[in-house]
């Protein structure tokens, strides 16, 4: 479930190659940045999910 609205600075560059990246895909630049971040590797034992949250 998404539930955090966030805010980021990107230059003008970023911003074009967000939005080619989306099209191209046939995805939001959301989604894409949501699919970047999950292949981040796992560092921190906060950022795993609460097996308590899938009952």
């Amino acid at each position: 479930m998404k539930s955090i609205k966030m805010t980021i600075r990107l230059t003008e560059y970023e911003k074009r190659k967000l939005e080619q990246e989306a099209e191209r895909r046939g995805i939001n630049q959301s989604e894409v940045l949501r699919n970047l971040i999950a292949r981040f590797p796992v560092r921190v034992a906060s950022a795993l999910p609460n097996p308590k949250d899938s009952v």
